[in-house]
């Protein structure tokens, strides 16, 4: 997961302890992202996550009433839940 990802997720109150790193040449990075089962427990049920092709993911609650403000894309599953993840935050 990329360290503008993991920034949203902590910005938006992710509840998990994310600790920013620096390397040497002053890039930052997260040492702590969330893993793939975090992300989707977070997310809370019903939950789906698929791809057609391998090369886009969706999460999405699986209800009868989805919206576009309860779908997430992504590259990775990871991604995907993650972008889910923030979606739902902006709901609230």
């Amino acid at each position: 997961m990329d360290y503008e990802l993991c920034k949203k997720l902590k910005d938006a109150g992710f509840p998990k302890e994310m600790q920013e790193s620096q390397l040497t040449d002053g890039e930052v990075y997260f040492r702590l992202p969330p893993t793939l089962s975090e992300l989707i427990e977070a997310c809370g049920t019903p939950f789906m996550l698929q791809t057609h092709d391998g090369k886009i993911w969706q999460a999405y609650h699986d209800t009868h009433t989805i919206t576009i403000d309860e779908v997430g894309d992504g590259s990775t599953p990871e991604e995907a839940v993650a972008n889910l993840w923030l979606a739902l935050q902006d709901k609230e």
